[in-house]
This record gives structure tokens, C-alpha cells and sequence, in this order.
């Protein structure tokens, strides 16, 4: 019995590269956090393909991410505020424009609204509650083109309740 062909290329250089690779990784998923634009799910997903590491090593590296992240902010508390309500203004977006497979709007109500209480809860107002069950329900038995004009009206709705909460924001400034 023959022994495996050893690698030409040296141990030190292998590690080097594969540090260098997660440290990449890390980057992106520490950059896409800072920007409030890590989704769990679907950016683990995306660094998987993008990097080629294992989902466990991902979510090793989001961990790490995370923690280097809360380690590093010294904003003061109103800049805190502003990124936070920038990033659940982004996650609102991302809501309302979901579609389903064939393209037909599908706008997340429930985590756009989430998304705006949340802001509300952030600068001491009170937000408007909406029974998210009942209005999916009749959302999705909608025809696509009254779906289409009902995913516009509540956007515009949520746009300007949003409007309202920068513009209260500034106001505390």
C-alpha cells in the first residue's frame, strides 16, 4: 500500500489562505450588520454561496461579528437612534416590496408594521395597531390587480407614518 501524495503547497501557507478567507467573510457579514442590512436566513445563505464556507462556519463568523460590533460602537445615544431607525426603515422596505415566486406583489404587512411600531417605541410615540391576521387574509384573496393597489395604498400609509417618526426625531434633537 502506497502513502497519499503529500500537498507541494506548505501547512503555514494552506492556513494563511483560509484565514485570510474568513477574515473576508467576516468583513462582509460585519459591514452588511453595520449597515443594517444582515437578514438572518437569507444573508447566512448568501455568505455561504459567496464565500464557500460551511452555514456552521457562517454562523460562527456572524456570531463573532456580532459581538465585535457591540464591542466597537461608541455612538452617543441619538446617533444610536438614528442608525437603529435607519436599519428598521430598511427591514419596512425590504417587507413591502416582497413578491411572490411569479413576480405578483406579497408585501410582509406584519413585519412592516413590526418594523414602524418598533421605530415608534424607539422615539417614546405610540404606534397604530392593525390586525395583521384578518388583513392578510383578505389581502391574499384579493385579485393581483387590487392586491397591487392595496400593496401601494398600505406602503404609502407606512411611508408617511415613517415621515412622521424622522420628522419627530429631529424634533428631539
Amino acid at each position: 500500500m502506497t502513502a497519499p501524495a503529500r500537498s507541494s503547497v506548505p501547512r503555514a501557507t494552506k492556513e494563511r489562505a483560509s484565514r485570510e478567507q474568513r477574515d473576508t467573510c467576516l468583513r462582509d457579514i460585519a459591514d452588511l450588520m453595520s449597515r443594517g442590512r444582515w437578514f438572518v436566513g437569507s444573508s447566512h445563505a448568501e455568505m455561504v454561496e459567496k464565500h464557500g464556507h460551511s452555514l456552521d462556519v457562517v454562523q460562527k463568523l456572524a456570531t463573532e461579528a456580532s459581538k465585535a460590533l457591540r464591542l466597537i460602537v461608541t455612538l452617543d445615544p441619538d446617533e444610536m437612534r438614528a442608525r437603529m431607525l435607519a436599519s428598521l426603515d430598511e427591514h419596512r422596505r425590504v417587507a413591502l416590496d416582497k413578491t411572490t415566486p411569479k413576480g405578483d406583489p406579497m408585501p410582509d404587512v406584519s413585519a412592516a408594521n413590526q418594523a414602524v411600531g418598533i421605530s415608534g417605541q424607539l422615539l417614546g410615540l405610540v404606534s397604530t395597531r392593525v390586525d395583521v391576521h384578518d388583513a392578510r387574509a383578505k389581502f391574499l384573496a384579493l385579485p393581483p390587480k387590487e392586491k397591487l393597489a392595496e400593496a401601494l395604498k398600505v406602503r404609502k400609509e407606512l411611508d408617511a407614518e415613517i415621515a412622521q417618526l424622522r420628522a419627530a426625531l429631529k424634533g428631539k434633537k
